[in-house]
């Protein structure tokens, strides 16, 4: 099965089309700089829902999972 390409955005910048993994490594490689990867921040892609957001793309997001007792 050929993996679905689609634009990418980070920021507010919009990337040529990209598979998600291939966008799962330009979150990592251009988007979490070394300290943040160092304290356990993480890079996860989002795929937009068309009737919700009136476009199909990935989101490269950065975030951080805390536990809470």
């Amino acid at each position: 099965m050929k993996q679905q390409k689609l634009p990418v955005k980070s920021g507010l910048s919009t990337l040529p089309p990209m598979t998600k993994a291939q966008a799962l490594a330009y979150g990592n490689k251009n988007c979490l700089p070394a300290d943040q990867k160092r304290v356990g921040f993480k890079v996860s892609i989002f795929e937009s829902d068309p009737e919700i957001h009136f476009a199909h793309y990935f989101r490269i997001c950065v975030g951080m999972s805390v536990k809470t007792a």
